[in-house]
């Protein structure tokens, strides 16, 4: 197994859940939680319309509503069953941290979990091997 990549420190998110939903109305949910509790506390939830409308492509929320906004991610990075979220500066300023990192679980449909992440970050996916 290769080294994890160095990103500092970037908020975990060991994500024992992962929910990809598209509804009725075309909008993609993705979301990753720690634990399995219904109601977990460290969690990230992303949705995507498809279009823009005039709050931003991309609804985020991290762990609460406090902490949410429109298109807060400047990039993606997958590496092995990691993916390190890079928010853009503004919402890094805010948060005073630099991105994400999501573990993912063992298992699951790893393209699926990228495709859905291309299209609610809407950013080219950089993956290492």
């Amino acid at each position: 197994m290769a080294e994890p990549l160095n990103f500092g420190d970037y908020h975990l998110i060991t994500a024992d859940q992962l929910h990809i939903d598209r509804d009725e109305d075309g909008i993609l949910t993705l979301a990753f939680a720690e634990g399995l509790a219904p109601d977990p506390e460290n969690y990230l939830i992303l949705q995507c319309g498809g279009e823009d409308n005039e709050l931003g492509h991309c609804y985020f929320e991290i762990c609460s509503r406090e902490h949410a906004g429109y298109d807060g991610f400047a990039s993606w990075q997958l590496h092995e069953r990691q993916i390190f979220l890079t928010f853009r500066s503004e919402i890094a300023d805010a948060f005073d941290c630099p991105g994400l990192l999501v573990q993912l679980a063992d298992g699951g449909d790893l393209a699926l979990v990228c495709s859905a992440l291309a299209e609610t970050i809407n950013t080219r996916i950089t993956a290492r091997q």
